[in-house]
């Protein structure tokens, strides 16, 4: 359990970090628990991994990242 300003806090970073990418944006739908997140995080891991061994993994993490 978490205080409602902590989600309001997160939900506000997700929504506005990317206001100045143009054409970029963030809908925050809605919010799940902890076995919901564990579920999505294993499934983006399997993801990541047969696409890895399919030989599509085309930029490493750090890539575009970070100020030019």
């Amino acid at each position: 359990d978490m205080p409602e300003i902590v989600f309001e806090q997160i939900e506000h970073f997700f929504t506005h970090y990317k206001d100045l990418e143009k054409k970029k944006w963030v809908r925050v739908g809605m919010w799940g628990d902890a076995d919901e997140a564990r579920r999505i995080t294993l499934e983006a891991i399997e993801r990541y991994d047969a696409a890895k061994c399919a030989g599509l993994e085309s930029m490493n993490a750090n890539e575009g990242a970070g100020r030019k």
